[in-house]
């Protein structure tokens, strides 16, 4: 019998992938929310020091 209940239980359906990936889009939307203005600035500035480094490379600049 104990047997038996771990061979049904020994996969996840469809139903419980779906759980899984809905909690992570909540906590992504949450967290997203909550930082927004934070992560705005740092999207920027990564943004700018990409920029930089670009033009220090194609300017052949050390």
């Amino acid at each position: 019998m104990i047997r038996q209940f771990f061979k049904e239980e020994a996969g996840q359906s469809a139903t419980e992938y779906i759980l899984i990936v809905s909690v992570i889009v909540g906590v992504v939307l949450v967290v997203g929310n909550v930082f927004k203005g934070q992560l705005k600035k740092i999207i920027g500035n990564v943004m700018s020091q990409v920029e930089q480094a670009t033009r220090r490379f194609m300017s052949g600049g050390d």
